[in-house]
């Protein structure tokens, strides 16, 4: 005996489905398949139509255009409007022409052929006239004019009759056409409703099947979306809506178990939460201080340039002036020539601050304590803060010690503590409390708490150039410039209002264990200050090679060294790129002081041309010009087609931070000259190379 079992839910669906889809897709094939057929050829039609208006309009034009020529040469006989009758006459044949090549009746070629003979009578007509208005029989021409103008009429009309005729043709296409898409839409009606039926059919079978088993499933569902974890469906049956069942209790199961952990972990994620929304806030803070570090960077570098032209220039305009035997002259140079050149150092280090704002500096790390930068800071403020009647407490730990900068740290201790100052002495009264200590991670955390007014926006605090204070009496770095410092150590910084009252600021920096012998300092011979003739300061130390080459060579006058006296019968050749001609001239200037022979020229590419064609001693080129290389890439070339001079080739920047240099300064820093140069500094690089064996061999 044969046991009839109905198909499964999802064989039901597939063969349902699949037959009303192949009867909608054969019906609508066949529907498209017409209607894009009918499409076709009544887009031909229309488009056949519009082109022949197109050459009936272009003959009636080209009619008149003839007709007004031929006015035109009778009124004034010229070859012009002669030729261009002719001409318009040519364009009337070529669009009858057209014609010949076009699907038409027998009545429609014969009106066309009329056309053309209604034309050639016009030309005949025009002719003939023509040929009487040159025997000067004025009164003979009058009636041929009117006779042209019947035939340009009659040619008019004939056209417009040819038209027609192509138009009602195009009507009863169009007839035919519209009597078989209404065919199509009955068609398109009937299949439309069949399939219709077929869908609602499918749909009641589906209903029946799956309408009860599927409110039992929203009752559990609902039990257990009130709390009702126990909630089960019965299982009848091997189907797909069984497998559903069983999954469903499986899941209602797992749900009972989850939940409970579920539970647990909202807690940590809270407190998750929490802590991506500080890193949120830092990240913000990075990206702001990147977009103002960038455009640092660019105007620092833009005010480098004219920089070194201006300390060049007045350094040597204050050499000339102080070797002057004129008192009055080297008065001069005290008064003006001096000053210019001591502002000039003191914008140097304004520029090299906002460039090492600009970027994230190189810190010089080692264990620092962080008690005695803190002791050192409040320090400095200690007396402000008592003269203004305000308390300044200090509680540290013991042996708090961090890897930093010990400068860096105590300006930015200080920096804390002059906001703190500022807010406190606008109310006349209150304290600051300082607390170090070690926290459960074992970070050192450094808390600044006041009793002041508060942060209006903690959130904008370490914005570069952000602040409430008047003009005047602030620049709204000092807290940008703390944020940038803990970042670079691998802390972080919090500003936030007390909820009892005033501003607190935590920063919580990497701690690490006390060295066993306190870091003492050195001092090196090398680091004194460089002897200077007078109206001159004292070079700073730490310059690198430039400045350890000038004491052991310093320079008087322009003299020449012993090392240079050797090589007086043939003069060293020393080649100068840079595309601003204030630097070029600042360039000659300095080099004419070691009598040398100087080649300037504007570019790399220039550069490259003489290098291939001179020889010369010493290559001393800006980094950054116009062309299609760059400083950099007049070394590359030169490493390749002139190794032995790249160890003779000087660099000169406004910016040595830039990271396309990195490499290039850690394997020699010494190739480098900064913008702004003092003359001594310059010099003495310059010296040290020309004074290298190699140059001494090459033109000994």
């Amino acid at each position: 005996m044969v046991i009839f079992r109905p198909a499964t839910l999802r064989r039901f669906l597939l063969r349902g489905s699949a037959a009303v889809l192949a009867f909608a897709l054969l019906g609508a094939t066949a529907v498209l398949h017409l209607v894009s057929t009918r499409r076709d050829e009544l887009e031909r039609s229309t488009e056949s139509l519009l082109r022949e208006e197109q050459i009936a309009d272009h003959i009636v034009a080209a009619v008149h255009r003839e007709v007004l020529d031929a006015m035109h040469y009778l009124h004034r006989p010229r070859p012009a409007s002669l030729a261009r009758f002719r001409q318009e006459g040519e364009g009337v044949y070529a669009n009858l022409t057209l014609y010949l090549f076009r699907p038409l009746s027998l009545q429609e070629r014969m009106q066309v052929e009329r056309i053309k003979e209604l034309h050639q009578g016009l030309e005949v007509a025009a002719q003939s006239a023509f040929d009487l208005a040159l025997q000067g029989r004025h009164a003979d021409v009058e009636g041929r004019t009117q006779l042209l103008y019947e035939r340009m009429t009659a040619l008019q009309s004939a056209v417009d009759a040819f038209v027609s005729m192509r138009v009602a043709d195009r009507t009863q296409l169009r007839d035919r056409q519209s009597s078989v898409l209404l065919r199509l839409l009955w068609f398109t009606r009937a299949t439309v409703i069949l399939t219709i039926a077929s869908l609602i059919l499918l749909l009641v079978s589906l209903q029946r099947r799956l309408l009860p088993r599927l409110g039992q499933l929203t009752e559990a569902s609902r039990a257990i979306a009130s709390g009702d974890y126990g909630a089960r469906l019965p299982v009848e049956g091997t189907d797909e809506l069984a497998t559903v069942a069983r999954s469903f209790n499986e899941m209602a199961a797992a749900l009972q178990e989850a939940r409970a952990e579920l539970e647990l972990r909202n807690v940590e994620l809270g407190r998750t939460l929490e802590s991506l929304r500080g890193t949120q806030r830092e990240l913000v803070q990075n990206e702001k201080l990147s977009a103002l570090g960038g455009m640092l960077a660019g105007l620092a570098h833009e005010l480098n340039n004219p920089l070194a032209s201006v300390l060049g220039n007045a350094e040597l305009l204050s050499e000339r002036l102080h070797d002057s035997q004129q008192a009055e002259l080297r008065q001069v140079a005290v008064e003006l020539a001096d000053p210019i050149a001591h502002e000039a150092l003191r914008a140097r280090e304004l520029v090299r601050n906002l460039l090492q704002f600009s970027r994230k500096s190189d810190l010089r790390r080692g264990p620092v304590s962080v008690n005695e930068a803190m002791r050192v800071a409040v320090a400095l403020r200690s007396y402000a803060f008592a003269q203004a009647g305000l308390d300044l407490c200090l509680t540290l730990e013991p042996d708090l010690w961090i890897e930093a900068d010990l400068q860096r740290l105590e300006q930015t201790f200080l920096n804390v503590v002059n906001n703190a100052f500022d807010a406190l002495n606008t109310r006349g009264g209150g304290f600051l409390e300082v607390i170090g200590r070690r926290d459960a991670a074992g970070n050192v955390v450094v808390v600044f708490q006041d009793d002041g007014p508060g942060l209006t926006h903690p959130e904008r605090v370490f914005d570069p150039f952000y602040t409430t204070k008047p003009v005047g009496y602030g620049t709204g770095l000092g807290l940008t410039l703390v944020h940038r410092f803990v970042e670079e150590v691998g802390g972080s910084v919090v500003a936030e209002n007390d909820p009892r009252g005033g501003a607190r600021f935590v920063l919580r920096l990497p701690a690490m264990e006390a060295p066993a012998l306190p870091a003492l300092p050195l001092t090196l011979e090398d680091d004194s200050p460089v002897p200077t003739g007078p109206g001159e300061e004292p070079a700073s130390a730490g310059h690198g090679p430039a400045t350890a080459a000038a004491r052991a060579t310093p320079l008087a006058g322009g003299r020449t060294s012993p090392a240079l006296r050797v090589l007086d019968p043939g003069r060293l050749r020393v080649l100068v790129l840079d595309d601003e001609e204030p630097i070029r001239s600042l360039h000659r200037r300095l080099l004419a002081k070691l009598d040398v022979e100087v080649l300037v020229v504007a570019s790399a590419p220039d550069g490259r041309e003489l290098l291939e064609q001179e020889e010369v001693d010493l290559v001393i080129s800006d980094i950054k010009m116009p062309g299609e290389i760059d400083g950099i890439g007049l070394y590359d070339w030169v490493r390749r087609e002139r190794p032995g001079l790249a160890e003779r080739f000087l660099f000169v920047t406004g910016d040595v931070h830039d990271p396309a240099l990195t490499d290039l300064l850690e394997t020699s820093p010494e190739r480098f000259i900064t913008k702004p140069f003092q003359v001594k500094e310059y010099l003495a690089l310059v010296r040290r190379v020309l004074e290298s064996p190699d140059v001494t061999q090459d033109c000994a």
